[in-house]
């Protein structure tokens, strides 16, 4: 949960290092001036009315926006002149904003409360964050304040209506400074409780890629991260978590492990994959030979990938007729490709014993039918050649 206390203060210190030390509506009037802006009030004919907006005619050549939430004694008409003071000129959209002068302004600050939801309009941004109007008020909400992670560029923010939650206000100080983030996270914790409570060992879940290291990789499944360890991450052996996934993916894993008081799962990818040894005692008959990869030297022998996720030994004493070895980097290296014969499958046990050199000396007395040939004529001929060759 947010520390109350903490981010107060730590809302405090944005605001101070953003605005520094000038009142919001210094800050404020200095973009409305550069914008060309001026604080003067004059009389216009409201155009149209578009829900909560109304559009107002000052003379200018750009029409004047003005929040609908503002007329509290009689609604808006077309045609109705209204005296309204200026706050800022929009230049990206070719808007005036306005608002009403006197009493319905100060309403507003009177309906503001600390940890209040509110809605607001963005309608600019300055040096430390964005410029928001709520309710005919200026407001501004701190860069930190705007989502849970760094937020780089605030133009994509302008003119859209944001949900936030009120910090801290000072009408005489014009100071008006809301959080989005707090909502978000708020609504985050929310999430988050739902989902610890129907979450279940042997559950199939989506999950996002957060982090990724060397042992494994951080999967949010839902505001709750689980750790998908690499031995979970593929039926082959892999080196790198980077062989099979990356960050930002979308997954399906099963949980596999879920302990609920300390909120820690355990995920599993390849369990949600189909089983390479299902049937692999039809697909790998016994003394039959197939090819492979050499994927792992050990002392006691070589581990030899004969299908994605199924790996068979061959013992150190099953790897070559031709020489004593010491250990079986002597004659084979990681990634070579190898015929073996097939000793012994044990399924349930997901075992396969394989040789190589039983494989090579099959090979090596098959029956060659040209020499199979010369072989029985040479038995036929009992009697020298002519020319005296025998």
């Amino acid at each position: 949960m947010v520390d109350k206390k903490q981010f107060d203060a730590d809302i405090d210190r944005e605001v101070m290092d953003a605005l520094g030390g000038e009142s919001m509506f210094d800050i404020l009037d200095v973009e409305d001036k550069r914008s060309g802006g001026s604080s003067k009030t004059v009389t216009g004919k409201i155009i149209a009315v578009h829900g909560d907006d109304v559009f107002v005619d000052i003379g200018s050549k750009s029409q004047g926006l003005l929040p609908g939430v503002q007329f509290t004694e009689s609604p808006p008409e077309v045609g109705n002149e209204v005296e309204v003071v200026i706050e800022r000129h929009d230049v990206s959209e070719g808007l005036i904003m306005l608002s009403l002068p006197g009493a319905t302004k100060e309403a507003s600050w009177d309906t503001l409360d600390v940890g209040q939801t509110v809605e607001g309009m963005v309608t600019g941004h300055n040096k430390g964050g964005l410029e928001l109007l709520i309710n005919g008020i200026r407001a501004f909400m701190p860069i930190s304040q705007i989502e849970m992670f760094q937020v780089d560029d605030l133009h994509p923010y302008v003119n859209q209506k944001l949900t936030c939650q009120v910090v801290e206000f000072n009408e005489s100080a014009g100071n008006l400074v809301v959080s989005r983030r707090y909502i978000l996270e708020r609504e985050a914790e929310e999430a988050k409780a739902k989902l610890l409570e129907r979450l279940t060992e042997g559950q199939i879940v989506e999950g996002v890629v957060r982090n990724i290291v060397p042992y494994g990789a951080f999967v949010d499944i839902g505001g709750i991260d689980g750790l998908l360890h690499i031995g979970d991450m593929a039926h082959r052996r892999i080196k790198e978590p980077t062989e099979v996934i990356k960050l930002g993916q979308t997954l399906k894993v099963m949980i596999l492990k879920f302990d609920r008081d300390n909120q820690k799962l355990s995920l599993g990818l390849k369990q949600v994959m189909p089983d390479p040894w299902e049937g692999a005692e039809s697909k790998f008959e016994v003394n039959s030979i197939v090819t492979g990869r050499v994927s792992h030297l050990a002392d006691f022998g070589a581990f030899v990938e004969i299908e994605e996720g199924i790996d068979g030994l061959v013992p150190i004493g099953e790897i070559t007729y031709k020489q004593r070895i010491r250990v079986p980097g002597d004659v084979l290296k990681e990634g070579q490709i190898v015929k073996v014969k097939v000793l012994q499958v044990d399924v349930p046990r997901k075992r396969i014993s394989l040789s190589i050199k039983q494989a090579a000396s099959e090979e090596q007395i098959e029956p060659d039918e040209s020499s199979e040939q010369t072989a029985r004529k040479a038995k036929k001929r009992k009697k020298p050649l002519k020319g005296g060759l025998g």
